[in-house]
């Protein structure tokens, strides 16, 4: 089984890729390993599990440990 994501929420940092979860009602960048892509999704490997609740919009604009309301 493979988890896809929105090509936008993934960030491409200079120490690789990540994504923002949201865990706790706070942001946490976590580290993801990709896969294949397509113009708007990718595949994600290893770095978040199903059931994640993953910041899809504005992720750039999200800093560590910054309280998130659904």
């Amino acid at each position: 089984k493979a988890l896809v994501l929105a090509s936008q929420a993934v960030l491409r940092l200079q120490e690789g890729t990540a994504v923002m979860i949201v865990q706790d009602g706070h942001a946490h960048k976590s580290a993801v390993v990709l896969g294949p892509s397509r113009a708007d999704s990718v595949v994600v490997l290893s770095g978040v599990s199903a059931g994640d609740r993953i910041i899809t919009v504005g992720a750039f604009q999200v800093s560590e440990n910054t309280k998130v309301e659904f």
